[in-house]
C-alpha cells in the first residue's frame, strides 16, 4: 500500500513539473546588447534551394509528441525567423532578396546566402538537428568568408516542438559567433568604413608581405630528362572583368618547376599565364600542338589553376580562360568534358590531369553567370573512358576550392607539390597515382576543415590502381 502511494505520489510531481514549464525568456537576449557590431553594413539574405526545402519539410511534418502536454503552438518558419533575429542585431539592416541583381538594387553592401538542413526527430528521446551555413558574398559573388552554425535538440519529458526550438537557436548562436568572430568581415567592414573611421575594436588586419616565399615553391630533388615527355601549365590569376583567382599564377609557375624536375624538358612545357592563357592559346596548345609532338611512350601532364563555371542550365563544367565570359561559356569557356576528350585521343602512353579550380559557383576559384543562384546547380564535370586519363581533381562538385594564405598557393596544389617533392613516397620509395592521392586526401580536407568549409579531392578514375601508374 505504501508503496502504491508513493508511486502515486511521484507520478503526481512529474505531471506537475511536466505541466508547469519556465516562461521563456528571449534567447538572445544578451546578443549584441550594445547595438550592432557591422553598424556600417547592410545585406541582403538570398535562402538557398535547400533552405526553403527545409522550411517546407517544417510545415509538413507532425512535430508534435501526443502523450505530453501539448508544447507552445509551433512555427514552423522559427529557425528562419532566429537566423534573421542574429542578422538585425548584427547588421544595419538585412533585407531578404531573390538574387544579387535585386540585393545591388536594394541598395545593400552585401549578399548573404542561408543554406540551411533540418532533420526532425519525432519520439520523445530523438534527437532533432540543424545544421546553417551562412555565405557572405560580393555582388560579383567573391566570398567574404562562410560561417556555420550546427544544433541539436533532445529534450525529455517535453513536446517536440522545444526541441525544435532548442537546436535551432543553438544554429542561430553559432551563426551569431561565427558573424562576430570573422576577421575577413571585419576587414570587409573596415574597408566599408574608411582608414579614418577605424577604431581599436577592430585593428587593421596586418599587410602581407610583398613577396612569400613558399616551402614548394622550389622542387628537392631532380631526375633525369626524359625527351617524350610533354606539359601544359595554365595559371590564370587576373581576368580583365572577373574577380582574381589568388595565387594562380604563382601555382603555375611552382608546377613547371616541379615538372622540369621530374625530367620534363623545358622545350616540351607550355606555359601559359594571365592573357596567355585565352580560349584560342587553350585550345591550340590542347588539340594541334599536343597531338603533333606526343608519341606512344609519353607522358603528358596538364594543369590547370584558375576560375571554374558550371552552366546555369545543364551544369556543365567549364574552365574560364582570360577571355572567358561565364555568360556564354559554350563560346568563351574550355569544357572539361572537352579537355578530357582531347587528352584520352592523345596516341600516349599516359595523361595525368590536375586543376586547381571548382565549380560550384560558391566562391573560391569559380565564378557563376549574372543571375544565377549560388548552391543550386548539379554540376556535371565529365567523366574518364578507359584507363588512359587519370585526373586529379581540386575539391567536390558543390565544393570551394580554396588558398593556403601563408603559404601563397592553392590549398590542393600545395599539398600536391609537397606530395611530388617526396611526402607521398610509397613503401618502395616512388610517387605513384594512388599514394599521392592518398597524400592528399585528408590534408586538403584537414586544413579546409580548420578554415570553416569542406574542400575533398578527387580522382578518377577512382578504381585506380597505384602500383601501375607511377609519377615519379
Amino acid at each position: 500500500m505504501l508503496h502504491r502511494i508513493s508511486l502515486v505520489a511521484f507520478c503526481a510531481l512529474l505531471a506537475g513539473c511536466i505541466s508547469s514549464p519556465p516562461a521563456r525568456t528571449d534567447p538572445f537576449a544578451d546578443l549584441n546588447s550594445g547595438g550592432p557590431v557591422y553598424k556600417n553594413l547592410s545585406l541582403g539574405l538570398i535562402l538557398s534551394d535547400n533552405t526553403l526545402k527545409s522550411i517546407d519539410y517544417m510545415k509538413a511534418t507532425e512535430i508534435y509528441v501526443k502523450k505530453f502536454p501539448k508544447p507552445p503552438p509551433f512555427e514552423s518558419d522559427k529557425p528562419y525567423k532566429d537566423v534573421t533575429e542574429v542578422l538585425k542585431r548584427t547588421f544595419k539592416s538585412a533585407v531578404k532578396v531573390s538574387s544579387p541583381e535585386e540585393a545591388k538594387a536594394q541598395g545593400v553592401d552585401l549578399i548573404g546566402v542561408l543554406d540551411m538542413y533540418i532533420k526532425l526527430g519525432k519520439a520523445a528521446f530523438q534527437t532533432t538537428r540543424f545544421d546553417e551555413k551562412l555565405i557572405l558574398m560580393t555582388f560579383d559573388q567573391t566570398v567574404i568568408d562562410t560561417v556555420e552554425g550546427v544544433g541539436e535538440g533532445t529534450i525529455p519529458f517535453s513536446g517536440a516542438s522545444m526541441r525544435v526550438y532548442e537546436a535551432s537557436e543553438m544554429a542561430s548562436s553559432g551563426i551569431a559567433k561565427g558573424l562576430i568572430d570573422s576577421a575577413k568581415l571585419q576587414e570587409f567592414s573596415r574597408g566599408r568604413m574608411g582608414v579614418a573611421r577605424e577604431t581599436a575594436a577592430a585593428p587593421a588586419a596586418e599587410p602581407r608581405p610583398a613577396s612569400i616565399h613558399s616551402d614548394v615553391d622550389a622542387p628537392s630533388f631532380s631526375l633525369p630528362e626524359n625527351p617524350d615527355n610533354f606539359a601544359i601549365v595554365v595559371g590564370i590569376e587576373k581576368y580583365p572583368s572577373l574577380p582574381p583567382a589568388q595565387f594562380a599564377r604563382r601555382d603555375a609557375k611552382a608546377v613547371e618547376k616541379h615538372l622540369l624536375a621530374l625530367g620534363y624538358p623545358q622545350r616540351n612545357i607550355i606555359l601559359l599565364t594571365d592573357a596567355q592563357a585565352s580560349r584560342a592559346s587553350l585550345a591550340k596548345n590542347l588539340e594541334t600542338w599536343l597531338p603533333r609532338n606526343v608519341n606512344e611512350n609519353s607522358t603528358v601532364f596538364f594543369y590547370y589553376s584558375g576560375h571554374g563555371a558550371p552552366d546555369a542550365v545543364t551544369g556543365r563544367a567549364y574552365l574560364v580562360p582570360s577571355d572567358g565570359d561565364p555568360q556564354y561559356l559554350d563560346d568563351t569557356g574550355y569544357a572539361v568534358s572537352r579537355l578530357y576528350e582531347k587528352l584520352s585521343a592523345l596516341k600516349a602512353k599516359r595523361v595525368l590531369v590536375a586543376i586547381d579550380s571548382c565549380f560550384s559557383g560558391a566562391g573560391g576559384r569559380s565564378v557563376l553567370p549574372a543571375g544565377a543562384r549560388p548552391l543550386v546547380t548539379k554540376i556535371d564535370a565529365g567523366s574518364l573512358a578507359g584507363d588512359k586519363v587519370v585526373a586529379f581533381s581540386a575539391s567536390g562538385a558543390e565544393e570551394i576550392s580554396g588558398v593556403i594564405e601563408e603559404q601563397g598557393h592553392g590549398l590542393f596544389t600545395y599539398f600536391l607539390l609537397r606530395g611530388l617533392d617526396g611526402a607521398a613516397k610509397d613503401d618502395r620509395g616512388h610517387v605513384s597515382a594512388k599514394a599521392l592521392y592518398d597524400y592528399l586526401l585528408p590534408r586538403v580536407r584537414d586544413a579546409a576543415r580548420r578554415d570553416n568549409r569542406d574542400q575533398t579531392p578527387q580522382l578518377a578514375p577512382a578504381s585506380v590502381s597505384g602500383a601501375e601508374i607511377q609519377i615519379r
